[in-house]
């Protein structure tokens, strides 16, 4: 069994009460059962208030307070779980944040969601092509489906498409497209701004960046044109990391290229439709919004990748 990252992994750091966007606020926080096991055997003022934090009510989960803030994040922005005990003190849950894993018969594939700001910064940021390094080989005997092997190769080719320095970002969405028989290589900017509007919210905020895409007209041919001239680094990495994330372990592979393009094609057009402009800084914190309300609502990634 093989675990594969993109490049980027391994230099992945939480950047704790840095963070303008802490991960520790507005997330209801389930306790998986061995973590839970382990806090009912501490002792002392940390088992008291860990007691005192955890609510039995359905799942197992931290009681946030009135802002959303998880009793054990302190004023300093620091986790006072991990003061106390180290990292191995957290929850499953906390403990893999930022992190996802896709699997494989032969191998698993983990990476970092972008809803967390330093893993945006990280990924998006970079001037480097993305490549999969083999972090952990154990030397098994499995074998990738033929299914799996089939999916991989053609990853591998949307990826040589994305991160083609010689052609320009609509020409990279179209020659995708292409390749999936995608009837319309033309986003409708204002029909992906209700469709997402129709879908669950997490953050009430988000309503305004959707209307602000609803109340300008603005074209995919300037959205794509700017992004062209002002950020065409992000937006290929932005490309290739929902390739990475989804393309292979989605059973529908051209709805995972719609999903793919129209999810980076969108949140260029809510940064230019906001904001007036592009530029890394405002797209970073846009796809960081966009991960948080699509990528993290099950329901809604779900929709997204089925809407056909």
């Amino acid at each position: 069994m093989q675990i594969i990252a993109p490049d980027y992994y391994k230099n992945f750091k939480c950047i704790a009460n840095k963070c303008k966007n802490s991960c520790c606020i507005g997330w209801e926080i389930d306790i998986d059962d061995e973590t839970l096991e382990i806090y009912k055997n501490i002792g002392g003022e940390l088992g008291q208030r860990l007691k005192n934090s955890i609510s039995y009510n359905g799942t197992p989960h931290f009681i946030t307070d009135k802002a959303d803030r998880c009793p054990f994040l302190n004023q300093n922005g620091l986790c006072d779980i991990i003061t106390e005990l180290g990292d191995d003190g957290l929850c499953q849950i906390c403990y893999d944040h930022p992190r996802f894993r896709n699997y494989f018969s032969n191998r698993t594939e983990i990476g970092l969601g972008i809803c967390c700001e330093a893993a945006t910064e990280l990924i998006l940021g970079s001037t480097e092509k993305m490549t999969l390094l083999t972090l952990e080989s154990e030397g098994g005997n499995e074998l990738p489906t033929k299914d799996e092997k089939t999916k991989l190769l053609k990853r591998d080719k949307l990826f040589e498409v994305f991160q083609n320095s010689n052609i320009t970002i609509k020409s990279k969405m179209e020659q995708a497209a292409r390749l999936y028989a995608l009837p319309d290589t033309t986003p409708d900017i204002k029909a992906l701004a209700n469709l997402h509007s129709s879908l669950e919210r997490l953050d009430p905020e988000w309503d305004g960046y959707l209307n602000s895409v609803k109340n300008k007209n603005l074209t995919a041919e300037d959205v794509l044109t700017r992004a062209e001239n002002k950020i065409p680094l992000p937006t290929e990495q932005l490309l290739c990391y929902f390739t990475y994330r989804y393309f292979a372990s989605t059973v529908d592979s051209a709805a995972a290229v719609k999903f793919i393009l129209q999810s980076t094609f969108f949140c260029l057009a809510i940064c230019y439709s906001y904001y007036g402009d592009l530029c890394s800084a405002d797209f970073l914190d846009i796809c960081r919004r966009y991960s948080l309300e699509v990528e993290y609502s099950e329901e809604n990634i779900e929709l997204l990748l089925n809407d056909n």
